[in-house]
């Protein structure tokens, strides 16, 4: 086999196997689309059922009516509720705190994090530092919101117009 004709047969495989990622990437992005609609359907049908009072009794979580769990039986013992998750537990998990984790815990572990993914430590123009870039971008959002949330004081001069 030529030289030619092996660099196309690599450039082919690399095509592929990127196009193949890509299209994983994608249907994973469907399914997700589609959780998040049945989330929201089995939302409004809890909504409704709230909204219609005792006539309905029992009435089910969103999870069990997406999960297409049946009414429980009135003789049955009810489920505690679950706790609703706060607007603030991503930020959290992007930085990779326990939800509830005050200032400091957050500063020192936001400095930590921008340090390691520092984009001046990895050469110019390259896929490393663009992913470093980006990390560090969701780093800083997660660090200001959450800033924001637990001192919102510290911001304030941010903000100002002169």
């Amino acid at each position: 086999m030529s030289l030619s004709r092996r660099l196309r047969a690599i450039a082919l495989t690399q095509i592929n196997a990127i196009r193949d990622r890509l299209d994983r990437l994608d249907a994973e992005a469907a399914a997700e689309a589609d959780v998040r609609h049945a989330q929201r359907d089995a939302r409004r049908e809890y909504e409704r059922d709230m909204r219609e009072g005792a006539a309905r009794q029992p009435t089910r979580t969103p999870e069990e009516i997406a999960a297409g769990k049946p009414a429980a039986s009135p003789d049955s013992p009810q489920p505690e509720s679950v706790a609703p998750v706060g607007p603030l537990a991503q930020h959290y998990r992007v930085l990779g705190l326990d939800e509830g984790a005050d200032l400091s815990e957050v500063e020192a572990k936001y400095r930590r994090l921008a340090a390691r993914c520092a984009p001046e430590r990895f050469d110019e123009g390259s896929e490393e530092q663009r992913t470093a870039r980006d990390i560090l971008a969701r780093v800083e959002v997660a660090y200001n919101e959450l800033r924001d949330a637990l001192d919102p004081t510290a911001g304030r001069f941010d903000k100002l117009e002169l």
